[in-house]
């Protein structure tokens, strides 16, 4: 507090009682309807995070059980279904781990493009179809179109 004080000497009396309003509110934290929005905020978020994850590893399911991959299940599993798509697309699996290394992640990109390339050929549609699948929105519609469509 001593600094504090030292800090504001120098300082016009208008511009120290507006310091030290801004003090105490972030002593005081967030206003309640602030905190009420934020955590209403997270909360949608993490709603549409689980549909989103829940549709996909249905999405990714459905493919493998189409395409008579197994276990199917791995769908469901955060990193294994990496594998799960390198085992539908028969692709080696030692590519998973360059997912993983710093800048030659780079290269999944491509990687992923030639994946989901033989995903859609696998299911019986165009390859152009899994290209895609890099295009952010779309994706979700392009998953759908492989996992549900005959």
């Amino acid at each position: 507090m001593f600094k504090l004080a030292l800090l504001f000497q120098e300082i016009p009396t208008e511009a120290q009682e507006g310091m030290k309003k801004g003090l105490e509110y972030i002593e005081d934290g967030l206003p309640p309807e602030a905190a009420g929005l934020l955590a209403a905020f997270a909360g949608v978020m993490l709603f549409v995070w689980l549909a989103i994850y829940a549709y996909m590893g249905l999405c990714l399911h459905l493919i493998a059980k189409k395409t008579n991959t197994s276990p199917a299940w791995l769908a469901w599993i955060p990193i294994a279904n990496l594998i799960l798509l390198l085992m539908i697309s028969e692709k080696p699996m030692w590519w998973i781990v360059l997912a993983f290394i710093p800048i030659i992640n780079i290269v999944w990109v491509v990687l992923w493009i030639l994946v989901w390339m033989a995903i859609a050929e696998k299911r019986g549609k165009p390859a152009i179809t899994g290209v895609l699948m890099i295009v952010p929105i779309l994706n979700i519609f392009i998953l759908g179109y492989l996992a549900f469509s005959k």
